[in-house]
């Protein structure tokens, strides 16, 4: 397992997708080292987002014999938290409508929203999303079988 605990700032998501980019692509085949080096900055990029900036943010990779995971944990707000259940059951419903929706709403706005990237997770990458929540803590994760 890896784990990066660390608290907001302007590096944390460059570093981190650069690091798990080498990682992934060292331990697993092409597609899924791509799936997971997605998910880890589309998970990271919304915790930094949407996160305390007085809280930790937890990333880690964690490895089974049967599954990969991509796991992401920040403090929040409820209303974000409700705003991420939404539009997670959206995703789940329906992975594609979900990612073309974010992405037309991500090009008539001109500005590319976080909420496109947990769609993009499970409809391009084909990962399973499963989130966590106790009290402000959230944890996202995207897992595939090995």
């Amino acid at each position: 397992m890896v784990t990066i605990r660390a608290r907001c700032h302007d590096d944390l998501l460059e570093y981190t997708h650069k690091f798990v980019g080498a990682y992934t692509h060292s331990r697993f085949r092409g597609a899924l080292a791509d799936g997971l080096t997605l998910a880890a900055f589309e998970l990271l990029g919304n915790a930094l987002n949407y996160g305390s900036v007085l809280g930790d943010v937890i990333f880690e990779i964690v490895e089974t014999p049967r599954a990969v995971a991509v796991r992401v944990s920040n403090d929040t707000v409820q209303v974000r938290i409700d705003m991420l259940c939404s539009h997670l059951e959206r995703v789940s419903r329906d992975p594609e409508a979900a990612f073309l929706e974010e992405m037309k709403r991500s090009t008539v706005s001109g500005i590319t929203r976080p909420m496109l990237g947990l769609a993009r997770v499970v409809h391009e990458s084909k990962l399973l999303l499963e989130v966590y929540i106790s009290g402000a803590r959230v944890t996202v994760a995207a897992s595939a079988p090995m």
